[in-house]
């Protein structure tokens, strides 16, 4: 994991090579980001990685000057939080597709063995999946909610 100096700071990580002290820093930093941005997954994430005052600038259409002199969103432009940065959107739609195959690997199938007179039990993660598959194809978004 990296960290900007004054993040490192701010989280009490005094070296960034001690795998233990970094994962505790960074599973700190995202808990705070999750509060920070009322729990979107997204926007924590594009922050983790661009910054928090980036995703806020391209929240609500503020330009930031950096104390470098720097303009972040130089036009105001209002993108829902997540910057137009390549780099951003693929490292937020990688990690969300790394959580979503992990919760969808680890949830249990269930066998179908029909009770006499009773319900039969089955996965309807296909269902769901064919369900929010047509959802998306007729909606383009860029928020994504994480349940």
């Amino acid at each position: 994991m990296q960290f900007m100096p004054a993040t490192a700071r701010r989280y009490g990580l005094q070296n960034p090579h001690d795998p233990k002290a970094a994962i505790d820093a960074a599973a700190h930093y995202l808990r705070d980001l999750l509060t920070k941005f009322g729990g979107r997954l997204d926007l924590a994430l594009a922050a983790y990685n661009a910054g928090e005052g980036t995703v806020e600038s391209f929240q609500i259409g503020k330009p930031l000057v950096l104390a470098t002199g720097q303009i972040i969103n130089p036009h105001g432009v209002i993108t829902g939080g997540v910057p137009p940065y390549r780099e951003t959107e693929t490292y937020v739609r990688s990690a969300i597709r790394l959580l979503i195959a992990d919760t969808y690997s680890t949830v249990p199938r269930l066998t179908s063995s029909r009770p006499r007179n009773g319900p039969t039990m089955r996965d309807d993660r296909d269902q769901n999946k064919r369900s929010r598959s047509a959802a998306t194809s007729s909606t383009r978004s860029s928020f994504i909610e994480v349940q």
